[in-house]
């Protein structure tokens, strides 16, 4: 098999260019192509060597600017490896993407080096990352960064406060690692198809909410001056079975009330680049197949409907979604041709060389035009100048070493994490867990067990364990498993079961059933993506929390603190005044109005749970003190206080809780005292 460098060489003596180590930009000393009728663009000053879009491209040579469209993804570890710096050097594209790195220090180096390379141009390099997918580890590994909420968790929460304090983590973790742009969040939708196995990287199934949700996570990114790039236009993301086709399911016209919802929120908003997929969309556009090599959805839908004029990256094309239709060269030249402004690769090697001297071949030819093609790299090199990355501080690897596990970060995701975990089944109340109703209480599952016990012997003792470890790897519970946890389990009473979203469905169903066949009450917690509790109904009780099956730490923490009862606590807002007459004493009790569990589900799950459903249960085990002011200058404290107006009026009741975790929840709500009916 050839080395990447033998073939860098074969690839340069085929185009004629001298030698594979020469830098692909050289002075352009011919005229500037004539600049097109694009509404997008803003007219170029009057002295062309004032504008630094214009200065950058009137350096560049035809192999230049094509690279300058380029988005590749490194391989990823410490640092770049040889093939990469490779690349780096030959082909220097205008923006890299890091698939995975150890922790965070190591980030930030690696960062440093691919801003080394810079010079090699002189234009700067974008570099970024998905922070998800940069932070996870295989399956047993743990992690060196800290556990942050999925956005399904955010999306749980209906929280604007939550979804504010997760962006601002990430952004602010981005910057300090050297970041320039973030691939994400994804705008696309839960998925319609029933057997489609969901995703925690989407915010739920509400347009509305998710654009919401989306925006402000884009705007905390900009506060950082990281740019967030909207991923998935234009929807259907999640609807996949297995390793198939992602395909957009939603009826043309149907897409402006459902699917593109957020992205018309992004589009109106002006964000700088919006990521067109792979998605197959042949409802929509029937010859085209992905949506990322699609003229309906480039040009006349994004650009032409919504009137995009920002920077639209389309891609991957190496990805399997566009391999199995087109060739993933080809695929990028006709990208090109409707519409987008950069393509996005999940390498950096052969298959992106050949795609550079294709797409320079291609506008030789006259297939792609000049104008075309330079339209891109205005557009990319004035998104570049306007966010300023040219003057960005330089790289402090040490403090970027400090974001691991830093202990504002582990309670502030806390925080979050807690206020999502929702509680989906509650037949006969058994939760919370008490001493009483509970004991003798087991944990069983597939992870997580001995964490979750732990936790769980703070508040009961003592808690038995057996977990399932054969299932971490089959994917599925054998049914000796399930013969071995039910001949042991004379004498428990509660069983609380951890399953995940990565096991086969009719394996838990299986167990969850013996464990009731056995005499047991059993409550399942589910880590993940929730589509499999519609089939685990059996339970006595379900808790979901949405995290990976991998990293879930601090999500079964949270978990513990909802079956003992000492949960998040919410106080929702309430649409009516309270009415009261004067000298009338009413009681106030805090359990009429304050909710525990706060979390709801952010997606439909069969059709048992609906989108935004949650059980709440008594919340005085979570309650460490409730403080009532009630307008008049009365004041009380207690969960449950009276309280009589000696005037009529309007007044304002503020009622403010603090949870045992000294979280603090504060609600107003309004007061209508009447007259004192009678003489």
């Amino acid at each position: 098999m050839r080395t990447f460098l033998a073939g860098l060489v074969t690839v340069c003596l085929f185009c004629g260019v001298a030698a594979a180590q020469k830098s692909a930009f050289t002075s352009r000393e011919t005229a500037k192509s004539p600049v097109d009728n694009d509404p997008g663009r803003e007219a170029a000053p009057a002295t062309a060597a004032v504008d630094p879009v214009e200065k950058a491209l009137a350096g560049l040579d035809l192999r230049g600017r094509v690279c300058q469209i380029m988005m590749v993804t490194l391989e990823g570890g410490y640092r770049p490896s040889v093939n990469d710096l490779a690349y780096l050097r030959s082909y220097t594209p205008g923006a890299v993407i890091l698939r995975q790195v150890r922790q965070p220090g190591n980030a930030a180096a690696y960062v440093a080096r691919v801003r080394s390379l810079e010079g090699v141009s002189g234009i700067p390099i974008w570099v970024g990352a998905n922070l998800a997918e940069l932070a996870k580890r295989e399956r047993g590994a743990r992690s060196a960064f800290v556990q942050l909420p999925s956005p399904l968790a955010v999306g749980a929460t209906r929280d604007d406060g939550c979804i504010d304090k997760l962006g601002l983590i990430m952004a602010a973790n981005m910057k300090r690692m050297g970041f320039d742009l973030h691939l994400g969040p994804a705008f696309y939708l839960a998925p319609t198809l029933s057997d489609a196995p969901g995703t925690l990287r989407i915010f739920g199934s509400d347009p509305a909410w998710v654009a919401r949700a989306g925006m402000r996570v884009v705007d905390r990114f900009a506060e950082e001056g990281v740019m967030a790039v909207p991923m998935g236009f234009p929807g259907g993301g999640a609807d996949r079975i297995g390793r198939g086709e992602a395909v957009l399911l939603t009826p043309r016209m149907h897409l402006a009330e459902m699917d593109l919802v957020p992205y018309a929120a992004a589009v109106s908003a002006n964000v700088p680049a919006l990521h067109v997929g792979p998605t197959h969309v042949t409802g929509l556009d029937p010859g085209a197949g992905p949506a990322c090599v699609s003229e309906v959805v480039i040009r006349e839908i994004l650009r032409g409907e919504l009137g995009y004029r920002g920077v639209v990256i389309a891609g991957p094309m190496d990805s399997s979604d566009v391999a199995t239709r087109l060739n993933p060269v080809e695929a990028a030249v006709r990208a090109l041709q409707y519409g987008a402004d950069m393509i996005y690769w999940r390498g950096a090697g052969q298959i992106q060389i050949h795609a550079v001297e294709r797409i320079v071949q291609a506008v030789g030819e006259g297939l792609i035009p000049s104008e075309t093609l330079d339209r891109a790299v205005r557009r990319v090199l004035a998104c570049k100048f306007a966010q300023r990355i040219n003057v960005r501080e330089k790289v402090d690897e040490r403090a970027a070493a400090r974001l691991e596990n830093r202990k504002d970060l582990v309670r502030d995701t806390f925080a979050i994490e807690r206020k999502s975990i929702t509680l989906v089944k509650n037949a006969g109340g058994i939760l919370p867990l008490t001493k009483a109703k509970a004991m003798p209480v087991g944990v069983t599952g597939v992870v997580g067990v001995e964490p979750l016990r732990d936790a769980l012997e703070k508040y009961m003792k003592p808690v038995s364990e057996q977990a399932i470890n054969s299932a971490r790897y089959l994917g599925d519970i054998q049914d000796f498993e399930i013969q071995r946890l039910t001949s042991h389990i004379r004498g428990i009473r509660t069983v609380v079961c951890v399953l995940t979203d990565q096991l086969r469905v009719p394996g838990m169903v299986r167990l969850v059933r013996a464990l009731k066949d056995a005499g047991t009450r059993v409550v399942v917690v589910f880590l993940g993506y929730p589509a499999a509790l519609a089939e685990l109904d059996d339970a006595d009780a379900m808790v979901a929390a949405y995290c990976d099956s991998a990293t879930y730490d601090q999500s079964l923490l949270a978990v513990a603190e909802i079956l003992v009862g000492e949960g998040a606590i919410a106080l929702p807002p309430r649409s009516r005044p309270l009415t009261a007459r004067v000298g009338e004493p009413l009681t106030y009790d805090i359990r009429d109005v304050a909710h525990s569990p706060t979390g709801k589900l952010p997606v439909r799950v069969g059709d048992v749970f609906p989108a935004g459903w949650g059980l709440r249960y008594d919340p005085s085990a979570g309650i460490k003190s409730v403080e009532w002011r009630f307008g008049d200058g009365g004041k009380r404290k207690g969960d449950q206080v009276t309280h009589a107006y000696k005037a009529p009026g309007e007044y304002r009741i503020r009622v403010r809780l603090t949870d045992k975790r000294k979280q603090t929840s504060e609600q107003t709500f309004n007061m209508v005292v009447e007259p004192r009916e009678g003489p």
